[in-house]
């Protein structure tokens, strides 16, 4: 699929925050925005740059959601890409909805970096390199810009936790 196919059924979920925010991604959504990813990986700027331009506020809570399953599918499986993955989602949604959400997602995705990679910073920067502008600067540099305190979960209103079946997950502290 092209990435205009892509988005073009990502826009069917337009309105679904509620449904969403309860049952996950449906398996389609993962994949389309999966494979958004890959494209985006390997697409020159100006292809970046279509795609971005694709991604609308009212799909972008698709994206943080992707990014949230991200994070805690890396850590459940033992997979850097998962957080690859999430990083380009985030360069994809370049903070069109609020850059604060993104940064939410961002502290998430590094903090399952951490536990994966001796460089987590590293990782950020090299998927950072495929972003906008927009993302760079209000997103990006602006998390690595700051202390290693200053990252940290609570900060962002997060903390590790367990699921009632005892597999990792992010929490809420809101």
């Amino acid at each position: 699929m092209t990435p205009q196919e892509i988005f073009h059924h990502l826009y069917t979920y337009k309105g679904g925050q509620y449904r969403i925010h309860k049952t996950g991604l449906l398996k389609d959504v993962r994949e389309g925005i999966s494979n958004l990813c890959e494209l985006f990986e390997r697409a020159s700027n100006a292809e970046r740059e279509q795609m971005v331009s694709l991604t609308r506020p009212d799909i972008a809570y698709l994206f943080r959601r992707f990014t949230d399953e991200m994070a805690v599918a890396a850590v459940r499986e033992g997979k850097k890409r998962f957080v690859t993955l999430g990083l380009l989602a985030l360069a994809i949604e370049n903070c069109v909805f609020d850059w604060r959400d993104s940064m939410i997602a961002l502290a998430a995705l590094y903090d399952s970096a951490a536990k994966l990679d001796n460089d987590p910073e590293g990782l950020v920067r090299d998927i950072a390199v495929f972003a906008m502008k927009s993302a760079q600067d209000q997103l990006f540099y602006r998390f690595l810009g700051w202390a290693p305190e200053a990252r940290q979960l609570a900060k962002f209103g997060m903390k590790e936790g367990r699921t009632p079946e005892g597999e990792f997950t992010y929490v809420s502290l809101r």
